[in-house]
């Protein structure tokens, strides 16, 4: 099934690109095999056909990228390239613009030849934007992909050049492709009588020093994010950065009602203020946490008490069976209470290599 990606809307996009007067070229197609010795490399053809009957797909970003090596593509411009005209060629000039390759030639017969190695768009390399779509889509940054080109000797756009394209094209199609999605994952839900979601906070970095933080709602039986809200420290609604998380919660709630979206279940960490927000503001949403959340929180609660009395050592090597057993007794109560609550006692017979007892249920 062919995926959609964003950048196959943006050249329906309409803008003067005057100061991105550059171009592409992106990465090479390559087939993952695990049996494929690199020594013995045989390549793949298509049948011989006549030059008419070929053809390249009328969408430029479904088009394939090569690598060319210099040496080859200056062979191909030994003879002039103009109809009609296969004289020698007497000068020879190669231009850069970013990734895009412009060739000029002049022959013996004085024909003067202009080659680009991309199509254009607004006078702009299609291979730019291209590039940079492929970088922002796949989660990388440009400098992981300055240093694979720097290792190649391999041409690309700029740094400033690939924020702007990012801020003029990029950006405003992933928005719109967003919105796009939105409204059919809104719509589609609007019409379920209950449904489950779970909520969870990021900020831009850890403790307290954070200054922009998102909040996302995820529909638990389709894996699709419902909404988001991006938060700003700055904003004099927040108070601090630990506010941001009930806030965006709030936010993404009163988001749900207005769609007239009914939530059965909300799965959340244990923030004690939105633990409140819930309890007080949406009491029709029973309200549950996450056992990712609480693994974390108790692997991280032994290793704390190791570090104040080393007698807790031996517990480091149960960490991971610890963690696991809270998920089964959480997984295997079916709502009891009782019953998770003595599954989950029994680990302190387990860590004491006691595997059989009586008492209880």
């Amino acid at each position: 099934m062919r995926r959609y990606l964003p950048w196959m809307t943006v050249f329906e996009m309409e803008d003067d690109a005057n100061d991105l007067d550059f171009v592409t070229q992106t990465e090479t197609e390559s087939e993952s095999d695990s049996e494929c010795d690199p020594s013995d490399e045989h390549p793949t053809s298509t049948d011989f056909e006549p030059i008419q009957a070929f053809t390249v797909p009328d969408n430029t970003a479904d088009e394939r990228q090569f690598i060319v090596f210099e040496s080859c593509i200056v062979n191909l411009f030994r003879k002039c390239q103009r109809t009609g005209c296969a004289a020698e060629v007497m000068e020879f000039q190669r231009m850069l613009s970013g990734s895009r390759l412009i060739i000029s030639t002049k022959c013996a017969a004085g024909c003067n030849y202009t080659w680009s190695s991309q199509p254009t768009f607004n006078r702009m390399g299609v291979g730019n934007l291209l590039l940079s779509a492929a970088i922002l889509f796949s989660g990388n940054t440009y400098a992981r992909m300055q240093d694979i080109s720097d290792y190649l000797k391999l041409p690309i756009l700029c740094k400033s050049q690939f924020f702007a394209l990012q801020k003029r094209y990029l950006f405003p199609v992933i928005n719109e492709t967003w919105i796009s999605c939105q409204i059919g994952v809104i719509d589609g839900l609007s019409r379920e009588p209950k449904i489950v979601l779970s909520g969870d906070g990021r900020c831009d970095s850890p403790g307290h020093s954070a200054k922009y933080g998102t909040y996302s709602l995820m529909d638990e039986d389709t894996g699709l994010i419902v909404d988001f809200v991006v938060l700003n420290k700055a904003d004099p609604s927040v108070k601090n950065s630990n506010a941001m998380e009930p806030m965006g919660l709030k936010q993404c709630l009163s988001n749900m009602k207005k769609w007239n979206i009914s939530i059965n279940i909300l799965t959340t960490d244990r923030h004690k203020t939105v633990r409140k927000i819930l309890r007080v503001e949406f009491p029709e949403i029973t309200h549950q946490f996450d056992l990712w959340h609480f693994c974390k929180s108790i692997i991280k609660k032994i290793i704390k008490a190791y570090g104040i009395k080393k007698a807790f050592a031996p517990l480091l090597g149960w960490l991971q069976s610890i963690s696991n057993h809270f998920w089964w007794c959480a997984e295997s109560c079916q709502g009891n209470v009782e019953i998770l609550q003595e599954k989950w006692d029994s680990i302190l017979y387990h860590t004491a290599n006691i595997h059989v007892w009586n008492d209880k249920k």
